[in-house]
């Protein structure tokens, strides 16, 4: 909400940053860029309400508040009897329907309206696949037993724009889940044919801007030797997939797995999707 405003990001070897959306010497150039004191990996997001605070993830959950760039660690995670799980992007995004309320993934959905100084769990552990009772919290740090399923942590996360309460997740061991109620109640919306494995990435996962019941998801495979793009539509809350990849490459030389899918805000139906290798 600022003019000029910030575009926050971080930069895989570089750290993360945030640079005007325009310069005062006809480009925008490194002077228009500030170092943010957060990860080379996570998600970065300012704060809707006030343009001089922003959060940021990956170890941990960052608060860093403009101009004195003061950083301080507002994370649930900084208690370790939580035993949260936490993946390499650690997702944080904005409620739309509150924007006060900064949700959290680990193996839980976590949210805060005070800006972390009180955590509550939206969710019970999603990193297990349906039917599959996960272990307590206190065995969590505890080698898994063996033949035991490994629990996977949230990796994607997706809040809509269009129904109220409707949070989607997706894990870093190739399950999506789905609440319609604020996280009162979740449904396993998992992507049937997806290799049983903590390799199976849902690197993205993004909810529709134009229909309640639809979202898009992004899968990584390329841990398991398979480079491919896979892009896949739900238009009924996660009940049936369709594999949307018709036109995107598939023998790039750095590998076209698809990374990110996003949705246009306003045309119902233009999508945009970052592959290894491009755009």
């Amino acid at each position: 909400n600022s003019f000029p405003y910030w575009i926050y990001a971080p930069q895989q070897d570089a750290g993360a940053i945030r640079t005007r959306s325009r310069g005062n010497f006809g480009e925008i150039t490194p002077l228009d860029w500030n170092p943010v004191g957060t990860w080379e990996w996570g998600t970065l997001v300012p704060d809707p309400l006030d343009p001089n605070i922003a959060y940021g993830s990956g170890s941990g959950i960052q608060k860093i508040t403009y101009p004195s760039e003061q950083i301080i660690d507002v994370g649930p995670n900084a208690d370790p009897g939580a035993h949260l799980r936490t993946s390499f992007s650690m997702p944080i995004v904005w409620a739309p329907w509150n924007q006060h309320e900064l949700l959290a993934g680990f193996q839980y959905v976590m949210a805060t309206t005070d800006g972390g100084a009180h955590w509550r769990k939206l969710s019970p552990d999603l990193g297990y696949p349906k039917g599959v009772k996960p272990p307590p919290d206190s065995e969590a740090d505890r080698p898994p037993r063996p033949n035991a399923p490994r629990g996977g942590a949230i990796e994607s996360m997706s809040a809509s724009t269009v129904g109220r309460g409707i949070i989607w997740v997706g894990t870093s061991n190739g399950l999506i889940k789905v609440t319609r109620d604020d996280g009162k109640t979740w449904q396993d919306a998992s992507i049937p044919g997806l290799p049983d494995s903590s390799f199976a990435l849902i690197s993205s996962v993004e909810a529709s801007h134009h229909a309640a019941g639809e979202a898009y998801a992004a899968v990584e495979l390329h841990r398991l030797g398979d480079y491919a793009p896979y892009v896949y539509r739900t238009r009924d809350f996660g009940r049936t997939w369709t594999k949307i990849i018709n036109g995107l490459p598939t023998d790039q030389v750095s590998g076209s797995f698809v990374r990110v899918v996003r949705a246009d805000t306003e045309k119902a139906g233009l999508l945009f999707a970052g592959t290894e290798s491009g755009m």
